[in-house]
């Protein structure tokens, strides 16, 4: 009899703190909310320390991956695939894992290593994800001229999708 109280007990505290948790996850504010401005983060590229920032000319894209991901491979595929569509945006492809960028395990996606409107670079994990709150690979943040976060995608997207989300073709007549 005892024993069924206790276990009822340990069930009852479990459940109450389960709820406890979501509450406290529901009230608490997101960390990079729709329009809110880009973070100033800095990364490490081929040059040395840059800074995020935004771009008045161009909508900004913050692509986060990882090369033993699958779904980041599958999303860099399409980017590679389809760069003529992103020409007037900025892209900036963000990594925690420095060997990625070294040992030249980019170069497979020829179009997007080699163009102008591509930067690559090295981000602190932990400076990342108190910037823009997720660290799952791939996650997309939309920038538009403002620099305002206009929408952010977490896994694989559609390329129509994200083209759709910053108004349309970005294409270079």
């Amino acid at each position: 009899m005892h024993l069924k109280r206790f276990l009822i007990t340990v069930c009852m505290v479990i459940f109450l703190g389960l709820i406890c948790w979501l509450i406290i996850k529901a009230i608490k504010p997101e960390i990079l909310p729709k329009g809110a401005p880009i973070p100033e983060l800095k990364y490490f590229d081929a040059k040395g320390v840059q800074i995020l920032k935004p771009d008045s000319a161009k909508n900004t894209i913050v692509i986060f991956f990882h090369l033993e991901c699958d779904h980041c491979m599958y999303q860099m595929d399409q980017f590679n695939s389809h760069l003529d569509e992103f020409i007037n945006i900025n892209l900036i492809f963000l990594t925690t894992d420095s060997k990625q960028l070294k040992n030249n395990n980019i170069e497979q996606w020829h179009n997007i290593t080699g163009a102008k409107n591509v930067q690559w670079g090295i981000v602190d994990k932990d400076e990342f994800k108190q910037s823009f709150g997720s660290i799952a690979t791939p996650t997309m943040f939309l920038f538009n001229k403002s620099g305002q976060l206009s929408d952010k995608f977490r896994g694989e997207v559609k390329l129509e999708r994200i083209i759709k989300n910053l108004g349309g073709p970005e294409r270079q007549d």
